[in-house]
């Protein structure tokens, strides 16, 4: 379970970055939420 957790959180962190670069304001709000509910999904 912890690696999978550290694996999403790469793959999150990296997708963040490569969208943010596109389009900050509009898609990081989008990738936070989802990120938050993959941290509530963990748990």
């Amino acid at each position: 379970m912890e690696m999978f957790t550290a694996a999403a959180d790469m793959q999150t962190s990296v997708t963040m970055h490569v969208f943010q670069a596109d389009c900050p304001m509009a898609l990081n709000k989008v990738i936070g939420a989802e990120y938050q509910g993959k941290q509530l999904d963990f748990k």
